[in-house]
């Protein structure tokens, strides 16, 4: 009976020690009533966990993009997007740029400000004394312990605020006075906005020929973009596609109207800056040097064919010289041809005169000979050369038909395509050089030379034709190429 009450009396002390918690008696609440409650102490970890420190800000230049619209009065409308790393132990509140060859006017620039961001947070230990709005001021960054400044080398604007910046022209350089000023080992960006004659000239087909050159900045650049648009109204040459890459400078307005150092935040300027390096033309250049600027080329015209003035001014040329190469090489046979039967007429009649008009015993022709002959090989060549572009463009329509591709999908295929290739081949012989060779049969060797090079002449005048008609009228109705 003893040891009975002795274990039960064990069996007790172990379920009071360990089994039951310990209550604390508290301060009673705002209503004067008692609260048991179990006292707990906890660490909340840094929130959040972990942090990872942003990629960017290279000191190894600066980033730099351009939207350039050239409109149909010589004159380009600019928006540059400049985006540096502070490499200095001091802040930075200046950035020179310099303009080559043109006077900018209407100059507006504008500092793109995104707010820090915590790093690391204060390990704090939460007890039921702490405030109800503790939570509140832990995960909105009020108990940070380290700040980090923001990546603008990302692209990404997110809430990003914009702030007038006072600028200074003198000479050909442009100074921006920030409103926030970049701390040492530190980031920034801001764009400019300015209009400028002298980037485009006419010429003498009506085209513009412009050559646009970059600012210039005190440090090197390691990455450029260029994108060039124009005008709805205007085509640009080697261009890709139908889509306009115009910018809206209503998108500005807001901006104009802003007081310098004053934060703006408008969703219509974040789009409008985001999209700052796109074009219909883009071009890229990395790692310039200090002071070094690139130029980017082009033409741009209010109808098609005036893009490719250069080129169909340079194919005449072509064709004039070639036409009077061949009428001088004709006239060459041609007299030598006339000597040589003047020289067999006197031989002849010498021998044994024949009073037969026409074709004589020597097998010479009469100068009514000759006119037919040249009749019969001037429209022989020019219409050789005509039935082959009918046949080419057949072939095309026949080619691009959904039932060859279907057919030709399978197993036909490489049948069909032997036809095909044996079949041009057939009828392309045959065009160019059965005229010369009928003709040579009839009227001798020279005819036939003459006749494969007038042949050759119109075959390449049609081909000259056609690649000129496809360069002015190709749209690309495959569409712009995404990225």
């Amino acid at each position: 009976m003893k040891q009975t009450k002795i274990l039960f009396f064990f069996l007790l002390a172990f379920l009071f020690v360990f089994a039951v918690p310990v209550f604390a008696q508290l301060p009673p609440d705002s209503q004067g009533r008692a609260v048991n409650d179990v006292v707990t102490e906890s660490i909340i970890p840094p929130y959040p966990y972990p942090t990872s420190v942003p990629s960017g800000n290279p000191i190894f230049g600066q980033d730099h993009s351009y939207s350039v619209v050239m409109r149909g009065n010589g004159e380009a409308v600019v928006t540059l997007k400049v985006t540096f790393s502070n490499v200095t132990t001091s802040s930075m509140n200046k950035v020179y740029l310099r303009v080559p060859k043109v006077e900018p006017r209407e100059v507006m620039v504008y500092q793109i400000y995104k707010p820090e961001f915590c790093l690391r947070y204060l390990p704090n230990v939460l007890t039921p004394e702490l405030p109800v709005d503790y939570y509140y001021n832990y995960y909105n960054n009020l108990n940070c312990e380290q700040w980090s400044s923001p990546d603008y080398f990302g692209g990404y604007l997110g809430d990003a605020t914009f702030y007038k910046a006072r600028t200074d022209y003198s000479g050909d350089t442009l100074t921006v006075y920030l409103p926030k000023s970049v701390r040492p080992d530190g980031s920034g960006s801001f764009f400019v906005y300015y209009r400028a004659f002298g980037y485009a000239k006419k010429n003498i087909v009506g085209a513009y020929n412009y050559t646009f050159e970059t600012l210039k900045a005190n440090e090197s650049i390691r990455s450029m973009t260029v994108g060039i648009s124009v005008d709805s109204d205007l085509f640009l040459k080697d261009a890709k596609g139908g889509v306009n890459y115009r910018f809206e400078e209503a998108s500005l307005a807001p901006l104009s109207d802003a007081a310098y150092g004053v934060e703006l935040r408008n969703p219509k300027v974040t789009s409008f800056v985001s999209q700052i390096g796109s074009g219909t033309v883009t071009k890229t250049a990395s790692n310039l040097a200090a002071l070094e600027s690139y130029s980017v080329k082009g033409v741009y015209a209010d109808r098609q064919i005036k893009l490719y003035g250069k080129e169909i001014l340079w194919g005449l040329l072509v064709v004039v010289l070639f036409l009077a190469g061949f009428v001088f090489f004709v006239r060459a046979v041609y007299r030598r041809l006339q000597l040589r039967r003047a020289n067999v007429e006197a031989a002849a009649q010498a021998a044994k005169p024949s009073a037969k008009a026409g074709v004589g015993k020597a097998g010479m022709l009469t100068g009514q000979d000759y006119v037919k002959t040249g009749l019969v090989v001037a429209v022989v060549t020019f219409f050789s050369p005509l039935l082959m572009m009918a046949y080419t463009f057949a072939l095309v329509l026949l080619t691009t038909s959904s039932n060859f591709i279907y057919f030709g999908s399978n197993y036909l295929g490489p049948i069909l395509f032997i036809i095909i290739l044996i079949l041009s081949i057939a009828v392309y012989g045959v065009l160019l050089f059965f005229p010369a060779l009928y003709v040579g049969l009839k009227r001798g060797l020279h005819w036939a030379l003459a006749t494969f090079l007038m042949t050759v002449f119109w075959t390449a005048f049609c081909v000259l034709i056609i690649v000129v008609m496809i360069s002015v009228f190709n749209y690309n109705p495959r569409g712009p190429y995404l990225y």
